[in-house]
């Protein structure tokens, strides 16, 4: 049996840097057992545009058992109720917030990390 993708939808509200003012927008967070370290989030634009990112399953792990975690592109931090998370790419920084019990819930819900199976592994990688 196949085990189907966990998903989270929820909103975030991303911030202004030179203003300060903060807007919602949608964001989706799914998990695939087919890449199984992976996070893979879908921010959505008010203006129709997306902004995919993927970022790994041990820094959300990380960010809320101890708070904080990241380093370079993404950058998670709790404080209180709020998870922040900070995407910085070529193109500029954004800052996201959002309510850390949606992250929390969906933590919950994603099965355990797979085992690597060191020979299918070594097997693969000779073939490639």
């Amino acid at each position: 049996m196949e085990e189907s993708p966990v998903i989270i939808q929820t909103v975030a509200q991303v911030v202004d840097i030179v203003s300060d003012a903060r807007e919602p927008i949608l964001v989706e967070c799914r998990y695939d057992i087919d890449d199984p370290y992976a996070i893979h989030m879908t921010i959505y634009l008010p203006d129709d545009r997306f902004i995919p990112w993927v970022f790994s399953r041990e820094l959300l792990s990380d960010a809320l058992l101890e708070g904080s975690a990241g380093a370079a592109d993404v950058r998670l931090h709790v404080t209180g109720d709020t998870l922040r998370m900070r995407l910085s790419s070529p193109d500029g920084t954004a800052w996201l917030y959002f309510d850390v019990q949606a992250f929390e819930e969906f933590a919950e819900d994603l099965p355990p990390v797979p085992a690597i199976v060191w020979d299918d592994f070594l097997k693969d990688l000779m073939e490639d």
